[in-house]
Order: C-alpha cells, then structure tokens, then sequence
C-alpha cells in the first residue's frame, strides 16, 4: 500500500512540474510576441517619419507621395492580420494547455477515488470474521500489485501524453515564427523599392492570404 503510495506521489510531482513548465513556455512565447509587436510599432513608426521628410508634395512628388500613403495604408493592414493571426495561434496554445489541465485534474480525482475505494476496501476486510478474513485476503492478494501496475500503466501514458503536448506546442511556436520572418523579409524587400513600385507590390501581395507559403 505505502509503495503505490509513493508511485502516485510521485506521478503527481512529476505531472505539476510538467504544467509549469508548459506555463513557463507559454509566457516566454507571450512575452517574445509582445516584444516582436513592439519592434513592429517602431519600424512603422520610423518608415512613417522616413517618408514623411523625403516625401514633398509637389508635382511628381505629389504622386509618389499618394503612393507611398497608400503603401503605407496597406501595410498597416498586412501587419494587423499579421498580429490577428499570431492572437489565434496564441489562444491555441492556451486552449491546450488549459484541456491538459482539465484533464490531469480528472485523472488526479479518479486515482484519489480509487485509492480511497481501496483503503475502505481493505480496512472492512480487516474487520470481517476470521474465517471471511482469510477467504477474503487469499481473493485480493493480488489486487495491491494489479493496482502498482495500472498506476505504472497510467504513468507511462500520461508521460506520452505530456511528450506529444510538448511536441504540439513546439511545432505551433516554429509555425508562427516563420510565418514571422517571412513577412518581415517581404517587408525588408518592399522597402528596397521606390514608392510607385512599393505600391504595386503590395496591391499584389494583397490579392493573396499573408501568410501562404512562398
């Protein structure tokens, strides 16, 4: 009894410290996000103040001028789908992480009802008539190993459970970090162009999804 005691002591240790660490890896995820919107603001920010002291509206100017607003317009409008898309990847993230919590809860509740259903088993058997005591503890000899092994059963599973979840929440980060650096390298390559032709890149660019593959 003590060792599948210990057994779920220690399946219950190891189950929170995975949970925090897929806490700790959701906030690094969070906090790298924010920063990368904010570095976002500020290059925004300076292309805005870059053109607004280049551009003169006069004549031709004036044309490249209306250009480069628009250039600028729909740029806005690429980044805010950009930080809608990351928000949905985000909330994924935490729509897992939360099922995984609920379900380790459910399991940690079920194991408390099982062990609890084997202490008043085994303490009405010790109460019961020697002649029923011994029939009783010759039938359930085996139980307290059959049980050792299920908690080890269940351990295994939960530990692949965890792995794949893992696995999940990696797979999702790598996704949106390309996603990332190809629509900065799109931005980096537009910026290289004169303001008509940063123009009908982006009227192009904008008939497709901004995050389909290259």
């Amino acid at each position: 009894m003590g060792t599948l005691q210990q057994q779920q002591q220690q399946q219950q240790q190891q189950e929170q410290h995975e949970e925090q660490q897929q806490q700790q890896q959701l906030a690094a995820q969070q906090q790298q996000q924010q920063q990368q919107q904010q570095q976002r603001r500020r290059q925004q920010q300076q292309q805005q103040q870059q053109q607004q002291q280049q551009d003169t509206p006069r004549g031709a100017e004036r044309r490249r001028s209306s250009a480069t607003l628009e250039y600028l317009r729909l740029q806005q409008q690429q980044q805010q789908q950009q930080q809608q898309f990351e928000q949905q990847l985000q909330q994924q993230l935490q729509q897992q992480l939360q099922h995984h919590q609920q379900k380790h809860r459910r399991k940690q509740q079920q194991q408390q009802q099982q062990q609890q259903q084997l202490l008043r088993q085994q303490h009405s058997d010790g109460r019961a008539p020697t002649y029923l005591r011994g029939e009783s503890t010759a039938a359930n000899a085996d139980k307290p190993a059959a049980a050792a092994a299920a908690a080890a059963a269940a351990a295994a599973r939960q530990q692949q459970q965890a792995a794949a979840l893992n696995n999940s929440f990696a797979e999702v980060h790598r996704t949106l970090q390309r996603a990332i650096q190809r629509k900065t390298g799109q931005q980096q390559n537009c910026l290289l162009l004169s303001p008509i032709r940063k123009y009908k890149f982006i009227q192009q660019r904008s008939k497709l999804s901004p995050f389909v593959s290259d």
